[in-house]
């Protein structure tokens, strides 16, 4: 039988994965966007999606993708 502890500590594990854990491919996609756009807002709107994906990396803490991130440091 599993425990419901053990459960319990896997969806916390899995949701950590889910908030913290951006795909490479998709991290990738969104800074070549952002390089290639020339609306100022649409660009600055990516490049912050950018600079909150390293940040929830870096920091181990779930990603925000609607501040800005240097507000924050």
């Amino acid at each position: 039988m599993v425990s419901s502890g053990l459960i319990e500590e896997t969806a916390r594990k899995l949701m950590r994965r889910a908030a913290i854990g951006i795909p490479e491919d998709f991290r990738a996609s969104v800074a070549e966007m952002a390089e290639h756009e020339t609306n100022p807002l649409s660009k600055y709107v990516l490049e912050q999606i950018g600079c909150n994906y390293e940040a929830a990396l870096e920091d181990q803490r779930p990603m925000c993708g609607d501040t800005d991130c240097r507000a924050t440091s």
